[in-house]
Parts: structure tokens; C-alpha cells; sequence
């Protein structure tokens, strides 16, 4: 159905937020500390 595409959807996006957000925090602590 549609609403389980969506919630896939949405998990997915969720996901792909968490690694850019591990990335993004992980390149801040290397700046700090080169």
C-alpha cells in the first residue's frame, strides 16, 4: 500500500539523516584534533 511505501520511505530518509549527522560529527572532531 501507499502508507507502507511511505513509512519506507521515511526510515530510509531517517537512516541517510543519521550517517550525514555521524559524518559530519565525526569531520568536526578530526578538525579539532589533526
Amino acid at each position: 500500500t501507499l502508507k507502507n511505501e511511505v513509512d519506507q520511505l521515511s526510515k530510509i530518509q531517517h537512516n541517510y539523516n543519521k550517517d550525514l549527522f555521524e559524518l559530519y560529527r565525526r569531520r568536526n572532531a578530526a578538525r579539532q584534533n589533526p
